[in-house]
């Protein structure tokens, strides 16, 4: 029994690897690939194990089990032998430009580089690059996004998985997924707690935000720096990001305060439509540009 766990739990660390690319957003050079990965190699402590592309992609199209693939397939029940091939084929609906912006923000980059550490072109070579590469590509592929199709673009003979840091991604994903429960809780309750408190708003006395307001309004765009800081991953780089001010004009009193910043994969120009009508209502407007 205790032959059979490790390589059980070794098979596990590999879906794990391959799985978090899927989240994984790259830049926006779209490379074509001289190679692709012909085998996945992936050591477990003092063993250095190997699976062709071709008997993973086999099993994926068609749901035959090589011989080569019966090693690992006889750890795994015919449910979870199902899910492993739904998971390789399942697609991610993205476009590659989409993909292009999240993966230069500071975030995304830094979590690429990340898993970088455990999938390699070579070892001690991080496969940030490649990564990038395989993710575009299978992006603008027509078979989309799919954890199959980001091995077939990796653009080197080799994938190689490096399980040492597999630990450390788990316990840190684990602590953001906490942080996130978290935040959103706490959230919650306090939205629950204050409109518990506020009093009954007669809608229809409230101002048509289809329609601009009576007062004019300046705009201003200011280029604000954040200091470097800690970050898991090392020493961050100096981030600097633009702000938008919409202040109403002739405002015999203080205006309440709004801020707004945009999302991944857009840009603070997404919110000029509800700035325009808010700032003519007599309302500050803060529109934040993320990088």
């Amino acid at each position: 029994m205790k032959a059979k766990a490790k390589p059980k739990k070794l098979l596990g660390f590999l879906y794990t690897c391959l799985f978090l690319g899927l989240g994984i957003l790259p830049t926006v050079v779209k490379p074509t690939p001289a190679l692709s990965a012909e085998y996945i190699y992936f050591n477990y402590g003092p063993l250095k194990l190997s699976l062709s592309r071709e008997s993973l992609e086999i099993f994926a199209n068609e749901g035959r089990i090589t011989k080569e693939f019966e090693f690992y397939a006889q750890m795994l029940n015919p449910e979870a032998l199902e899910q492993l091939r739904m998971l390789l084929q399942k697609r991610i609906k993205i476009s590659p430009v989409a993909i292009s912006r999240l993966g230069k923000s500071p975030m995304g980059e830094a979590f690429l580089e990340g898993l970088g550490k455990m999938i390699k072109t070579h070892p001690g070579r991080n496969g940030l690059h490649s990564l990038r590469g395989a993710l575009v590509l299978a992006a603008a592929d027509s078979e989309g996004l799919t954890l199959m199709n980001i091995v077939r673009q990796f653009p080197t003979e080799g994938m190689l998985i490096d399980t040492d840091y597999i630990f450390d991604v788990q316990k840190e994903l684990a602590t953001l997924f906490r942080y996130r429960d978290a935040a959103v809780n706490a959230i919650a309750n306090q939205a629950t707690l204050e409109a518990a408190a506020e009093n009954t708003v007669n809608v229809s006395q409230l101002a048509d935000l289809q329609q601009p307001g009576p007062y004019q309004f300046t705009d201003q765009v200011i280029t604000l720096s954040g200091r470097r800081r800690q970050s898991p991953l090392g020493l961050s780089g100096e981030t600097k990001f633009e702000v938008a001010l919409y202040l109403p004009k002739g405002n015999p009193k203080p205006a309440p305060l709004v801020v707004m910043s945009h999302g991944f994969a857009s840009d603070r120009n997404h919110f000029t439509y509800l700035a325009s009508t808010a700032r003519s209502l007599t309302t500050n407007m803060r529109s934040i540009s993320v990088r």
